[in-house]
This record gives C-alpha cells, structure tokens and sequence, in this order.
C-alpha cells in the first residue's frame, strides 16, 4: 500500500489520515511504521499470527530528514523499549494512561498540521466566521426558548427564561463549534484521497508481507488489558479494578491473605478520572508484580500520581487483604516514617 500510494505524489502516511477522516487510526500508524522500517531504521520481527514487534537501530541517530510524526513514532518506541526485547508495536496504539494520550496528540496534531500547509483539508469556516455564526444563533435561539418558556410557564420571575437560555445556549454553542471548526477534505485533499484508493485497488497487499504483519501487529490490546514490561520481557497483564477485586474472592481465600506487603513493581498505566458535583477527581495507578495474571491497580494521592510514569520501577507498600494502598517509592529509596 505504501509503494502504491507512494506513487501518486502523497505521503502515505497522510493520506492514511485523510482516508481515516482526517483523525489517529491504528492504520495511519502503521503507515508511519512501515515508512521507517523501509528507511532502515526499525527491525520489524513477526509471527505467523498476529504480533509484530521492533527494534529501533541503534547506528542510526540523525533525525533531521524524518517527519514530525516518524518522531514522534521512534520516541514512543523509544520510551517503551526494553534492553533485550523487540517492543510489540500495539503500544502504538494501546491505550495507557496520560502518556499515551500525550504521544497521540503530538502524532495527530503533525500530520494535521502537514496536510493543512498541502492544501489537502480546511476547516469548514474560519475562527472569525464561526465564532460570528455562532454568536447569533445562539442569541437567536436563547431568546426564543426564553420567551416560549416564560409566556407559556410562567415560572418565578426571570428563573424559567434564565435556564432556558443558558442549557439551549450551552447545547447549540457545544453543536455549532464543534461542526464549523471541525476539519474537512479540500478539493485537493479529495482528489488525492481517490487517487490513493485507487492505486491501493490496483497493487493489492498479501496479509502475510512486511507491511500486512505490521498492520495485523499493530492492533490494540483489550481496554482491560496492557502491556507489561516488568522482569526483561513483554506480557500482556489485566488491569485490575480500584476499588479491589479481592472483594469478589470467598471469604475464606480472602482473609487468607496478607494483611501487608511491599512488591517490587513496575507502573504499566496511570490515569486520571475527572470530578463531578459529589465526587473528587481520582488518580488511578496500575503496578505490575512480575507473577499476577493482573495488576493491582489503586487511587494514589495526586503529587505521588505526578511524580510517576509508565515503565518505572517502584516498591509498592500496600494491603492485599483490604486492597488498601500505603506508599509507592523508588526502589532504592527508604520506607517513609
């Protein structure tokens, strides 16, 4: 597919977006894949199956003819990589935490970026004219649903129209924004995209090529599910709940437990959960033993949250029993006091 697209003029990789909606896809990163393993500088090891994994050369070191987003793809790797282990390429594309919405967000944003100076997308109107649309529809709008409500309602004076006009405002502004300043194909982007589809038609791929492993390699693990790196080699681990899945155990198994342990560790995923009206924002922690079949995963204190990221090793005091969480620290530094 790559050769193929290759040859009309675009690079694959963007048009891999433009087919895509203009949006991340696991295909478009495999595209960015495939480009650097022809470019010499991944080793793509595969299966008869469906997992791929890389190497990034270690001889090569000169970024400064790659793309934004190839970068982008090597630093990812990079940061996941492990001494002696090929990284499976679903870290790509398998959702960790933070750190993988960081990484897709300066991915989508270069390609984007490229495609908008190639002429290929625009946005439906410009940032004045949607903020001018905008504005008077939501003008429009609020002050007939206010008026409607406080002829036919008559509530307490002001209350009825007040929230009327705020919750019709809010949702037509929200609609309007986000269709007027979404991306979409130029003229020039759509003749491309048609081009590349048809020179994709005409040079059909084999499943079991370089390029077809990548693509079958490249596929996301389970939400429930990461890749753990902990002990020199990759495994995929369940994540387990926060809230403990020692609870779901008969009792009998689950006061058998320890009341206390310190494990070494290593963070295989940490997110954040946003507030609401009647709860706090939690931030949430995976950490992987090394021996479980999942993680023992837990809402941490928000600065120890800042102070971790994906692949650390840590020394993690905590309570099997209770799924109660102590301390996390580094695992050459001292037990707090």
């Amino acid at each position: 597919m790559s050769g193929a697209v290759a040859s009309t003029g675009l690079d694959p990789v963007v048009a891999s977006l433009l087919r895509n909606r203009i949006r991340y896809a696991p295909a478009v990163v495999a595209e960015a894949v495939i480009e650097l393993a022809a470019a010499g500088w991944l080793r793509i090891e595969h299966d008869d199956g469906d997992f791929a994994a890389a190497t990034v050369a270690p001889e090569l070191n000169d970024l400064a003819g790659l793309t934004p987003w190839c970068v982008a793809v090597l630093d990812r790797l990079d940061a996941r990589a492990l001494p002696d282990a090929p990284t499976p390429l679903s870290v790509l594309t398998t959702v960790d935490g933070t750190d993988f919405w960081d990484w897709r967000l300066r991915f989508e944003t270069a390609l984007v970026k490229r495609a908008e100076q190639d002429g290929l997308i625009r946005r439906r109107l410009g940032a004045r004219q949607t903020m001018a649309v905008v504005c008077g529809l939501t003008l429009i709008a609020a002050a007939a649903v206010g008026t409607t409500v406080a002829v036919l309602f008559r509530p307490s004076p002001g209350f009825g129209a007040a929230l009327a006009t705020a919750l019709f405002g809010f949702i037509v502004l929200s609609v309007t924004v986000g269709r007027l300043s979404d991306w979409r194909l130029s003229d020039t982007g759509r003749r491309a995209v048609q081009q590349a589809e048809a020179a994709i038609a005409t040079n059909a791929e084999s499943p079991r090529s370089p390029a077809g492993a990548v693509r079958a390699g490249i596929t996301p693990l389970p939400a429930d599910h990461v890749w753990s790196g902990f002990g020199g080699s990759w495994r995929i681990v369940g994540l387990g709940s926060r809230f403990g899945d020692v609870r779901r155990l008969p009792r009998e198994i689950r006061d058998s437990l320890p009341e206390r342990r310190t494990l070494p560790c290593q963070v295989v995923k940490r997110w954040s959960i946003p507030g609401g009206r009647e709860r706090d924002p939690a931030y949430c922690c995976a950490f992987d033993d090394g021996a479980s079949s999942f993680t023992w995963t837990f809402a941490i204190p928000e600065r120890t949250w800042h102070e971790l990221a994906v692949g650390d090793a840590v020394m993690l005091d905590f309570s099997p029993r209770r799924h109660r969480f102590h301390e996390v620290r580094a695992v050459d530094a001292p037990p707090a006091l």
